[in-house]
């Protein structure tokens, strides 16, 4: 039993032998291409014999000063007298003499032509011949489409070189492959300065280099002309043998390709829903450390973190405030000291909160090591019960996501920590509190100076401002601490959202990538599956 070409092909394609697939489609378009006449394919690497073969056989009269350059010519056999030429340039009628220029001019090389010639041989025969420099000029799919049009094919042979290893190789690999000797005639021609023993010697190797019985003849005008008349005579048996010839080369050649990928196939990973399993079956742990890397987030930012910060805005308000006061008492001119302190209060406050900023990034940055550390060791208990494989799978396939790093900091050498970023602009708290404040530190008949300083208005004025700058310091301070507290509160709320985000997404990805390897290890066990089937049908 053997498979036929729509079969071989679904094959190909399940597969993903693309390859063989291209090879199949140019297999499929070149039978398609046979129409009513007997189609008959003649080539030749070789000038002298070649155009031998034109000479003798299609009647066309190279002299011998012509030399033939790499052509295709299709030749019909006309009723009329007409002698047509149709090129590229389309349908002109011209004499052989002209053809036979253009054959021999080097400009017109790889000339495709279309010859319909009166009473040339058997009209059901349509005849193509090919003259190549080098098999090579053909791709061995193009050299598949070529072949599977035809129903009778001819290779031209040079006795005096006869078999060389291009032409070897071409016989091995496609003539004796996809032809039976019905199908399929070796021409020797140039032969005449051989003797004898010559001629006997050189078909005796020629014989040993084909397909058993295949036809192998010293060619001449009348054997070929008669050869041509049988070939027409057999054309519907010849028709009948040409797909399952091509199948069956079809069939050998998917023979070769199927080793490969099933010993890619056989080396499956069988523990991989086992590995699926054991993150759905580690849920609860996965939950339990999400809430205490929650409470440990809380823990740092809006207690320790927050305290830090606290005692730092009310050392700097102490000291901000006694180097003013220490500054206005030694004031000679307190008038004009009045109107520079508030550019200077927010000037200082401004860079101390952002001097902050700083360290509460970096603050963070520590938190988020261990955190990260925390995330890891958690994944890692999960993934290390896995098979060896489903590990492997994961550094290969995961590892770029499986980074709690990347998630929590983004990419290597930035300083910041990813969307934390976008919430950690304490600095911005001293532009939004300052205005109002400012007012307490205005004079004269301003009803908040007097509301504050009712019963001290007769003091003297560095008096006065000394007590001004105290209750804006601890004000400042104040409302710093309080803006401040809702901004860590932010910060631990985003960190805490992030690091939930981490172990939902990496425990995804993680799961995707084993998931996506078992659907294509199902699918690889259908692909082996079949491939025993293949190996069974053609024992």
């Amino acid at each position: 039993m053997t498979y036929n070409i729509s079969k071989i092909n679904e094959i190909a394609q399940n597969l993903h032998l693309s390859n063989l697939v291209d090879t199949i489609n140019c297999a499929i378009e070149g039978l398609k291409k046979c129409n009513e006449q007997v189609t008959v394919l003649v080539v030749t690497t070789h000038n002298i014999v070649g155009k031998a073969f034109l000479k003798e056989c299609l009647g066309l009269s190279f002299g011998s000063t012509n030399r033939l350059y790499p052509c295709s010519i299709e030749f019909l056999s006309g009723n009329d007298e007409e002698y047509v030429v149709e090129t590229e340039m389309g349908k002109i009628n011209i004499d052989e003499s002209t053809l036979i220029k253009q054959l021999s001019s080097k400009e017109t090389n790889n000339l495709q032509a279309k010859v319909t010639k009166p009473f040339l041989f058997n009209k059901l025969v349509r005849l193509n011949f090919l003259y190549v420099n080098d098999f090579a000029d053909f791709s061995h799919n193009e050299w598949i489409y070529k072949l599977a049009s035809t129903d009778k094919f001819y290779l031209l042979l040079d006795g005096l070189q006869i078999f060389n290893d291009k032409e070897k190789n071409f016989a091995e690999e496609l003539i004796n492959s996809m032809f039976s000797s019905s199908r399929c005639a070796f021409l020797i021609g140039n032969t005449k300065f051989l003797n004898d023993s010559e001629r006997a010697e050189i078909m005796e190797y020629s014989v040993s280099l084909v397909e058993k019985d295949s036809s192998i003849m010293y060619f001449t005008a009348d054997s070929f002309k008669k050869d041509i008349d049988e070939t027409a005579n057999e054309a519907l048996e010849l028709r009948k043998k040409m797909e399952p010839e091509v199948s069956y080369f079809l069939s050998k050649k998917l023979l070769r390709e199927i080793p490969k990928p099933k010993e890619d196939l056989t080396s499956q990973n069988t523990n991989l829903e086992e590995s699926i399993a054991l993150l759905s079956e580690n849920s609860q742990v996965i939950e339990d450390s999400k809430k205490r890397i929650s409470n440990k987030i809380d823990a740092f930012i809006k207690d320790y973190a927050f305290i830090q910060f606290e005692k730092r805005v009310n050392g700097f308000n102490r000291a901000l405030r006694d180097s003013l006061t220490n500054d206005i008492q030694k004031s000679e001119d307190i008038n004009g000291e009045s109107k520079w302190i508030n550019k200077y209060m927010e000037f200082v406050w401004g860079k101390f909160i952002s001097e902050q900023e700083s360290w509460l990034k970096s603050t963070i940055l520590n938190e988020v090591t261990d955190i990260e550390t925390l995330v890891n060791s958690d994944l890692n208990l999960v993934i290390g019960q896995m098979d060896s494989k489903s590990q492997k799978l994961i550094k290969e396939y995961a590892m770029s996501k499986y980074n709690v790093h990347s998630y929590l900091i983004g990419k290597e050498g930035k300083t910041d920590i990813g969307e934390l970023s976008k919430v950690m602009k304490i600095g911005s708290i001293v532009l939004a509190l300052f205005a109002p404040l400012t007012a307490i530190l205005t004079f004269g008949s301003s009803e908040l100076v007097k509301l504050v300083f009712k019963n001290k208005i007769e003091q003297g004025k560095k008096e006065h401002f000394v007590v001004a700058v105290e209750k804006m310091s601890k004000q400042m301070a104040e409302q710093v601490l309080m803006q401040a507290k809702k901004q860590f509160d932010t910060i631990a709320g985003k960190l805490k959202e992030q690091t939930m985000s981490v172990y939902s997404s990496i425990l995804s990805e993680l799961t995707a990538v084993l998931s996506s390897q078992k659907r294509s290890m199902d699918e690889k066990e259908s692909m082996l599956s079949l491939i025993n089937n293949i190996e069974e049908t053609y024992k």
